[in-house]
């Protein structure tokens, strides 16, 4: 029964209790007969207008407050806890007074009190209430004697009375003005509209949140005195809904007011309910004795002792040195300590002093064009002339803007037409492939010049321009940020005392100088004589290589985002002096990463690092040191850093109370200029505080307080998301699809839930529905404009971008990408055991029941932890090693399997069987050490049937003079498997030629016959060869994409076993296929077989040395090696 019904009861006792023997009146209408009354009014026209009222609203109607729920289902049975105060009699007849003068009941006015609580204690500031509405229809005149549950419900949507601006009066008025508009449609009940909103959403909908007026039937504390006070009053009452969380209820009690909430106990965060009451208590004190009050636009104010865990979290000030130029602690380190190591990289050692002395020189070039706030170009791959460039920059007075020369040129047109530089440094070879038009200078012609005695005079001042970073823009142009010295060595300063950095410290400088982590890695331990240690331009994502570096060069301090950290723990490479300080900054940090990390690395500390570009690199710290608390679901972002600080903020600037979710504004002296060239942007993201008007960075991300001043990092909620540690505006991803001529409309969509990874997918809506554009095709051309790590690795067509009633993007109703095919046809098997091996294991790391033999590994769900839990399996399930580069540079299953070798190193030589036939005898073919099976497989697809077609593979990863001889033995027992007499057809490729040769002789001395042995552009090599790295680079950089250490080593001791070749005289006639195009820079294969008494069938192929075997010239070549009859014999000796 309602609350009246309970009046009457009690009033009907009390008239027992006074006269036992008095007889109630029996009445002739029930409340079943007013039920029916209600039903049958369902019939009339004012119900049908309610109706369409309600049903028309359901698209716009908005959701409950999200209050700060820490969980959804409490265990066991909701149990409800109440809460109680009373305002006295004088206060509730002012406060009705005040609201009376302003035109509002005294029920709205109490009702716009609990809204502005529930709104300072929301995330979404626009929601709705579950309003109890009395609702005893004068149907019969004994209606008002008549027991049960007569109450209706009416959802109030306060959405369009937020008014943020206004005062608390205004949005109260608004809140009447609603509240009765949407009474005058009463008869279709809230209980109706949730069901009819839940079936359209078909999700249970649920408006938890209740508000109950008594307000105006009678004194309850009165009435509840029943009949002179025979009963006494009720010590205990609750009310217990299901589906409520918050049960408010006002009522007149004994003068005053009566204020009653139940709450369901263990639902909220805690101390939430506790504040908020109290909240609410001193907003009805102030309301009632102050009418100032009233007119207030932010009345209900931060908890006090919030407000002091703020501010005692945001006093940072700390004086941290004079103001200086980033780059003088470096030159004074220097003068002080020229012979000092400073930087290491994989090609040599730079002290100091020759590091200064370096930059120093090539700052004169730009005298002529640098000045306070100009930009130089840096257009250089990782290494140390990186290093010189920006000090060089910023000895001659201006600011360097780091250009990635890897970047697609449409890419790095965009940022040179952007940024405006006065000049470029590079290396000689890219300033002629750029030929940007910009004076230019090669950094490694700098030679060193003797240091000064003092510091050079500076041109700038500690707020000129110290860099400028690229970052993702959402309009689909990339925006500079804009750093003064004097902000990028506050946060340096910071770090370095913070954590004691020091001249025994050295850093490992993995991260891209267009990354801000660089700044650190450049200018924080060389301030104060430490070491920055560079790994080789292409080990980037190569955890194997990284210990082999750490191995040789010990760093104390790791600095990256947290995937490079966790793709070295679960590498687990053998450490003999892991960094003392692993620094994690950029993206989330994975919750299982602290516990494995401490388990590998137990001395290794890791902190977390957070903030913004726009605020010189990080601005909040926390160390890990403990175990996080079981209501932690991330690692807490932490304290602001020294002279900086955080706020949490609504869009109307008002501080949000603990655990309730806000946007991350930060201020102090680490705030960037601004946004290069780029005012009106600049003053969208670098805004005024407007109450305190302190200078705030708006991050756009989301945070929120927990007790005691801590912050916890929840993301995003716009169009920005970060991958990797890289922040991406989907907008420029979208505006990059919108560009190809074929591509109508384009959305850009990050899957998966921080903090687990995420990864990026595109939905395209095509200009011709009838020939929309391939996935390969969009993803090239993002390539040419994009860097790779925004190039979406899924990319769906669809009939149209799904938008919500509000005519905004519905994610919700995107279609699931699909990564794989339901069935595979029988060209996307795997084809060989190695192929079937790999399948297997993709599957089981990325949760797929069948793989092609044609993905891409990172298409198809994986990444860079995956890659190394692959490389991981490989070698302890199977004992065979991957190198992690080539999964990046071919990640296509098809062609890593070529890559496979024993852990063991114990020589292994594998025949392949390409093409299967039955007639004829196979021809066996040599594979070169390099591209492996992918040399043959345009052939095996222009091969005719009938002749077998079997690879032999051609890798020599053993040492000595005895590699050879063991790899002959092994490919000879492995043919006479295969086919056990002769005659042998014998061909090769490159160094697989050799091979094919050295084979065909000891099947010829052992008396078995040879019918042919066919060389492919093979020509005799020089054992030096194997020692030149720079022409083993050169190869492997027209070779392969990607080479790598490993690859460099498989065609070292390759090149070295074959220089042993002996190439006897063979009784099988012996062919040379020579490539038109021979690389003068390399050799030519004519020279190389001039000194040899040889006679050969000599015949002239298409293509050059790298291409020869692959399409269009496959085709002709397979027609040569299936019919080698008819080439005309020369010899090459004359």
């Amino acid at each position: 029964a309602d609350v009246y019904s309970m009046f009457i009861c009690l009033a009907e006792v009390g008239q027992l209790y006074a006269d036992p023997s008095a007889e109630l009146p029996t009445l002739s209408f029930s409340f079943r007969d007013y039920v029916l009354k209600l039903k049958a009014n369902e019939s009339t026209s004012v119900f049908a207008a309610s109706e369409r009222y309600w049903l028309t609203r359901l698209d716009s109607l908005s959701a409950a407050p999200e209050l700060p729920i820490v969980s959804t289902s409490p265990e066991g049975a909701p149990r409800f806890a109440r809460r109680h105060l009373h305002l006295p009699a004088t206060r509730w007849q002012s406060l009705k007074n005040l609201a009376k003068h302003l035109g509002l009941t005294p029920s709205v006015a109490l009702l716009a009190a609990f809204a502005e609580v529930l709104r300072a204690w929301s995330r979404n500031p626009a929601f709705t209430l579950n309003l109890t509405l009395f609702n005893r229809a004068p149907v019969h005149p004994e209606i008002d004697r008549v027991m049960g549950d007569f109450t209706a419900t009416l959802l109030l949507d306060l959405g369009a009375c937020a008014a943020p601006d206004a005062p608390f009066h205004t949005r109260a008025t608004r809140i009447q003005d609603q509240f009765w508009a949407d009474y005058e449609h009463a008869d279709f009940t809230g209980v109706r509209v949730l069901q009819h909103l839940s079936q359209k959403r078909r999700a249970a909908v649920a408006m938890p949140i209740v508000f109950t007026s008594a307000i105006g039937v009678g004194d309850v504390g009165q009435k509840l005195d029943t009949a002179g006070g025979m009963l006494g009053r009720p010590t205990y009452g609750i009310t217990q809904t299901p589906q409520v969380q918050i049960d408010h209820q006002v009522f007149e009690l004994d003068g005053g007011l009566g204020v009653n909430w139940d709450v369901v106990e263990g639902l909220f965060a805690p101390g939430v309910i506790e504040a908020m009451f109290a909240a609410y208590a001193a907003l009805l004190e102030r309301l009632a004795d102050d009418p100032a009050a009233w007119n207030e636009v932010q009345p209900v104010a931060l908890p006090a002792e919030q407000r002091a865990a703020r501010a005692a979290a945001n006093d940072t000030a700390a004086d941290l040195g004079p103001d200086d130029l980033l780059h003088h602690p470096v030159l004074r380190q220097a003068l002080a300590t020229p012979d000092r190591i400073a930087v290491v990289a994989p090609d040599r050692a730079l002290t100091y002093g020759e590091l200064v002395g370096r930059a120093l020189a090539l700052s004169r070039n730009l005298a002529g064009f640098a000045e306070p706030d100009a930009l130089v170009a840096i257009a250089l791959p990782k290494g140390w002339p990186q290093v010189v460039a920006a000090l060089a920059t910023l000895i001659a007075g201006a600011a360097y803007v780091p250009i990635d020369p890897d970047l697609p040129k449409v890419r790095r047109d965009t940022l040179l037409a952007e940024a405006k530089p006065v000049a470029l440094l590079s290396s000689a070879d890219l300033i002629a492939q750029m030929a940007t038009g910009l004076p230019a200078f090669a950094v490694e012609d700098a030679q060193p010049e003797p240091l000064p005695d003092t510091l050079p005079v500076p041109g700038q001042s500690p707020l000129d321009l110290a860099y400028v970073i690229f970052t993702s823009g959402s309009t689909g142009t990339p925006k500079g940020v804009m750093i003064d010295h004097r902000a990028a060595l506050n946060t340096i300063r910071d770090i370095n005392q913070r954590f004691a950095v020091g001249p025994d410290d050295s850093v490992f400088g993995l991260s891209a100088l267009s990354f801000d982590l660089s700044v650190y890695d450049l200018f924080g331990p060389l301030a104060c004589g430490g070491r920055l240690i560079l790994p080789a331009p292409h080990e980037n994502r190569d955890p194997e290589a990284w210990a082999r570096c750490l191995r040789q060069h010990p760093a104390t301090l790791w600095n990256t985002v947290p995937a490079l950290w966790q793709m070295l723990v679960e590498h687990a490479p053998d450490l003999p002096h892991p960094p003392r300080l692993v620094m994690l900054s950029g993206d989330w940090i994975p919750l299982d990463l602290v516990p494995r990390s401490r388990e590998r690395f137990p001395a290794s500390r890791l902190v977390s690092l957070g903030g913004a570009t726009e605020a010189a690199i990080w601005s909040i710290v926390h160390p890990i040191d403990s175990e996080l608390a079981a209501d932690w679901h991330s690692v807490p972002y932490g304290r602001p850093l020294a002279n900086q600080r955080f706020h949490i903020l609504d869009h109307a600037f008002h501080d949000r109370p603990d655990w309730v979710p806000g946007e991350l504004f930060i201020a102090g002296d680490g705030l960037a200029r601004g946004y290069w060239g780029d005012p009106q942007r600049t003053q969208d993201r670098f805004v005024t505080h407007p109450a305190t008007g302190e200078r705030l960075y708006r991050t756009g991300d989301l945070g929120r307080y927990r007790p005691g001043g801590l912050i916890e990092f929840l993301g995003r909620d716009d169009h920005q998301v970060k991958i990797a540690g890289h922040r991406i505006e989907l907008g420029e991803i979208e505006a990059a699809l919108a560009s190809h001529p074929a591509v109508a409309r384009a959305v850009a969509h990050a899957i998966g839930t921080p903090p687990a990874p995420r990864r990026l997918a595109a939905y395209v809506v095509p200009a011709d529905p009838a020939a929309p554009p391939t996935p390969d095709e969009l993803r090239a051309h993002l390539a040419e404009r994009l860097p790779s790590y925004m190039v979406p690795r899924h990319i769906l067509a669809i009939d149209a971008i799904p938008l919500s009633p509000n005519g905004k993007l519905d994610k919700a109703k995107l279609p699931t990408i699909q990564t794989q095919q339901v069935s595979l046809g029988v060209s996307e098997l795997p084809l060989s055991k190695d192929e079937a091996l790999l399948a297997k294991l993709w599957g089981e790391l990325l949760s797929l029941d069948q793989v092609k033999r044609s993905d891409h590994f990172f298409e198809i769900g994986g990444n860079s932890l995956l890659a190394v839990r692959m490389v991981n399996g490989l070698r302890e399930r199977h004992h065979l090693a991957l190198p992690l580069r080539q999964i990046f540079a071919d990640p296509v299953l098809a062609n890593l399997t070529s890559h496979l070798r024993p852990v063991d190193g114990e020589m292994s030589v594998d025949l392949t069987t390409l093409v299967d036939g039955e007639a004829g005898q196979p021809l066996f073919f040599v594979l070169d050490s390099l591209s492996e099976g992918r040399a043959v497989v345009d052939i095996a697809d222009c091969w005719l049937p009938g002749r077998p077609l079997v690879a032999v593979s051609g890798r020599i990863d053993a040492e000595g003079p005895e590699a050879l001889p063991a790899y002959i033995t092994k490919a000879v027992a492995a043919i006479r498997q295969r086919q056990p007499n002769g005659p042998y057809g014998l061909a090769g490729y490159s160094t697989g030629g050799l091979l094919a040769w050295e084979i065909a002789a000891s099947l010829e001395r052992a008396g078995d016959s040879v019918s042919t042995v066919t060389m492919i552009d093979s020509r005799p090599l020089p054992s030096a060869l194997a020692r030149n790295r720079e022409a083993i680079s050169r190869i492997l950089s027209r070779a392969v994409s990607g080479g790598d250490d490993t690859l460099a080593g498989h065609l070292s001791s390759t090149i070295a076993a074959v220089s042993h070749a002996r190439l006897a005289k063979l009784k099988a006639p012996v062919r040379l296929l020579q490539a038109e195009k021979q690389p003068g820079d390399l050799w030519d294969t004519a020279i190389a077989w001039r000194n040899r008494q040889t006679a050969l069938a000599v015949e002239t192929i298409g293509g050059d040395h790298f291409t020869c075997v692959r399409a269009p010239y496959a085709s002709a070549l397979a027609g040569l090696l299936q019919a080698p009859s008819g080439a005309r014999m020369t010899e090459m000796a004359k």
